[in-house]
């Protein structure tokens, strides 16, 4: 389904706006293709700087947002 974000018009330029529409497309990414969001650069995984969640942990998601 089409993504709508014609509330923005206008508003470009605004980080906070702009990181509103990416989160809003990474979460519908994350529900299409199944798989969990984790916020932090592969890059950092792959260097050892972080390590993914334990299982028995909640995953790290993102905010909902107010978009319908």
């Amino acid at each position: 389904k089409p993504m709508d974000f014609s509330r923005f018009d206008g508003l470009a330029g605004n980080r906070f706006i702009e990181r509103a529409v990416i989160d809003e497309v990474i979460y519908e990414l994350m529900t299409l293709s199944g798989q969990e969001y984790v916020d932090i650069y592969a890059a950092t995984v792959k260097e050892g700087g972080a390590k993914p969640a334990a299982p028995d942990q909640p995953s790290a998601r993102i905010p909902e947002t107010a978009a319908g």
